[in-house]
């Protein structure tokens, strides 16, 4: 994996760091000699802050990254705001294809050295940096690495009843991963699109096969269907099997608190008549009770579905090979690349 610079990538708005940020950051390099080693790198601490206002600058990450590395030298006695100023940096690596696992590794570091009394601002910082290095891991198609990052993560999480939320998101990553290898549960719903009347069950042996669990407000699911479209009409006669699930979600557009016949209605048209898909579609009921806006319906829950869009590529033999999230550039060409392996396989 890629090690990189202190300070990632990502994409970046080309533009000069504005009036306000270089005076601020000039005021605050004449006071830092009359400071106490806390109120300097409380000092700095503000100025990373600064540096990355948005929109974040390639000007402002270079300010930031001179203003961590200073930080970085000062002593023990400031470890709190060390984990700050790194903390700041976790998130701009996110989505990245080239993530700076050093910045995430020395950030965890200096997590681990915190008294339990100071973690608390750090907590879901911490667990954004074992997922993007294991979203690396993935990428680069290191399946030990990437479960090695997440098994470590479930065990340090469990540590400490105050990591309960952030062990259950990992917890959630170590299952997807460890889906790879495993026999691909059923999909199940009354309603199907697409699909024979009556149909309430779908094996997935005996064909390769593309999951996509998907939603109508979902913008980038809608941006994959060209690609899948493509790659059914590729591979389609050559035994290929895509599917979409989605749910209920109780409105559709600016209309809310609908029916579930009208959901399905819209949904009908959405998927059919304006995306023009022919792949089965199955439709989950919403899920009940409190917090079911966020809840994951019993397909989504077998396959540990986080954001979507959310891929799952399984072989003839109906066992998992891979699981994706998100679309963007590149991402038909690797789905396309799998499939095409799995085809040749007997």
């Amino acid at each position: 994996m890629p090690s990189g610079s202190m300070l990632g990538t990502g994409p970046l708005m080309k533009t000069p760091i504005s009036f306000a940020v270089c005076l601020a950051l000039a005021l605050s390099s004449v006071v830092l000699a009359r400071q106490t080693p806390g109120e300097r790198a409380d000092a700095l601490v503000a100025a990373i802050q600064t540096a990355l206002e948005r929109p974040v600058t390639d000007a402002g990450r270079r300010v930031a990254a001179a203003k961590l590395a200073e930080l970085d030298r000062m002593g023990p006695e400031v470890l709190a705001q060390k984990c700050a100023g790194y903390n700041r940096l976790v998130s701009l690596n996110r989505g990245s294809n080239d993530p700076d696992e050093k910045l995430l590794r020395r950030f965890l570091a200096l997590y681990d050295q915190l008294p339990q009394a100071q973690r608390e601002p750090f907590r879901f910082g911490r667990y954004l940096a074992y997922e993007i290095l294991a979203a690396d891991a993935h990428r680069h198609n290191d399946a030990d690495l990437e479960k090695s990052l997440l098994r470590d993560a479930v065990r340090t999480f469990t540590a400490y009843p105050g990591d309960a939320r952030e062990r259950q998101l990992v917890q959630q990553l170590l299952d997807r991963a460890e889906l790879a290898g495993k026999p691909a549960p059923a999909l199940v719903g009354d309603t199907w699109l697409n699909a024979a009347p009556g149909t309430t069950r779908m094996d997935l042996g005996g064909a390769v096969t593309v999951i996509e669990f998907t939603a109508h407000w979902c913008s980038p699911c809608r941006d994959s269907y060209p690609g899948l479209l493509r790659l059914q009409e590729r591979f389609g006669k050559q035994g290929l099997r895509i599917v979409l699930a989605t749910r209920l979600w109780g409105y559709f557009g600016k209309e809310k608190n609908i029916s579930p016949e009208r959901e399905l209605a819209a949904d009908r048209k959405l998927f059919i008549e304006e995306d023009l898909l022919p792949f089965p579609i199955v439709i989950a009921p919403a899920p009940a009770g409190a917090g079911a806006a966020q809840a994951a319906d019993a397909n989504a829950l077998a396959y540990f579905v986080q954001p979507i869009p959310h891929f799952v590529v399984i072989d003839r033999q109906g066992i998992v090979r891979r699981t994706d999230l998100g679309w963007e550039a590149g991402d038909e060409a690797r789905l396309t690349a799998i499939v095409r392996q799995l085809l040749t396989e007997r």
